[in-house]
């Protein structure tokens, strides 16, 4: 079965948790790993990021679409350059993505947007028990998130699903053939991002299978791990490859 939320809640899946947010959490992620950051590490608050500061990692996030001043990098997945990585791991704080990772259990982990979505299909192919999880705005379902999620969906093939997936669903359904920058411009948080100097991001997140990657993690740090400043290595997510698409 597959089923979806609109918007992040508390949740628990004994399958595969997949948590979508086109603008731009997931998509950084993504961008991320494929530029060779060793893991990606997503934390709830800032404070918790900046505990876990370190030569070896980058402090990377926003709140209200801007990097807080003392973080190496902001939310942009432009900024996620090779160079500007160097290697290290990342330690992730955004207003809404990570905040939705922080609400869900699961016994898998991934992260989705429309960079990879052929991968995060061919998970969902799978994965019998199937939860997509979509970040949203501000506690409000976004459009971008519920399209991503349909276009997964929909290109599942599959149709054991929620009435929530399925309204994903049809809504990718009655949009795939129109241009996908010109979908997210329109969405709230595309407009948002626009009037803060992120149009770039817009045309870089609408951007479809550019990667391969589909970031996983089976064990995510908890607040009390933070505090103990472990071994960060074996937290968050990773970039995994299925051997065929």
């Amino acid at each position: 079965m597959i089923d979806l939320l609109l918007k992040p809640e508390k949740s628990f899946s004994n399958g595969i948790a997949i948590i979508i947010d086109v603008l731009r959490a997931t998509s950084t992620i993504v961008t991320a790993l494929c530029n060779g950051a060793p893991f990606v590490l997503p934390v709830r608050t800032l404070s918790q990021a900046r505990k876990l500061r370190k030569k070896t990692v980058v402090l990377g996030g926003e709140r209200g679409g801007v990097k807080p001043a003392d973080f190496d990098l902001g939310n942009s997945p432009l900024e996620y350059t090779q160079s500007a990585l160097d290697g290290r791991g990342v330690i992730l704080s955004t207003t809404n993505g990570t905040r939705a990772i922080s609400l869900v259990r699961a016994r898998e982990m991934a992260a989705a947007c429309f960079l990879n979505l052929n991968s995060a299909v061919r998970a969902v192919s799978e994965n019998e028990e199937v939860l997509l999880v979509c970040a949203g705005s501000y506690g409000k379902p976004s459009f971008e998130d519920t399209l991503c999620a349909g276009a997964i969906i929909y290109s599942s093939g599959r149709e054991d699903l929620t009435d929530s997936a399925r309204v994903a669903k049809y809504l990718w359904k009655e949009n795939r053939s129109r241009s996908l920058v010109d979908l997210l411009l329109e969405s709230s948080h595309g407009m948002e991002l626009c009037r803060y100097g992120f149009s770039e991001d817009i045309d870089y997140c609408a951007q479809m299978n550019i990667t391969d990657i589909l970031p996983t993690a089976k064990c995510l740090l908890s607040e009390r791990g933070a505090q103990k400043r472990d071994d960060l290595r074996k937290y968050g997510f990773r970039a995994f490859r299925f051997h065929h698409l």
